[in-house]
């Protein structure tokens, strides 16, 4: 079983994809094996809308994040509720994979 770095995980979250000027809701952002992914619902199983080797970061789980890569920048926040009843949140997007946490 090969691992997956997880250094950030926010749900529910919003997604501003700086230099498109693009707003996703109710996505899933985070920072595995170094690369920015942004999840988003989808029917029947959760998809990447935007993943990018991360270069820099700034910011905390309280103000939110703003994520550069050499593809753009991600300005990620935690959006309030609990994302109940949203298939990405329980969804195991890292299947097979055996999963370590740590921070950025």
């Amino acid at each position: 079983m090969t691992d997956v770095v997880i250094q950030l995980d926010l749900f529910p979250a919003s997604a501003l994809l700086a230099e498109s000027g693009t707003t996703f809701l109710n996505t899933r952002v985070a920072v595995v094996d170094g690369n920015v992914e942004v999840w988003r619902n989808e029917y029947p199983a959760p998809v990447v809308v935007f993943t990018a080797p991360l270069t820099s970061f700034e910011g905390n789980v309280r103000t939110g994040y703003t994520l550069h890569t050499d593809s753009g920048t991600v300005i990620a926040g935690k959006d309030g509720g609990c994302g109940c009843g949203a298939t990405l949140g329980t969804a195991d997007l890292w299947a097979g994979r055996r999963r370590i946490n740590t921070s950025l």
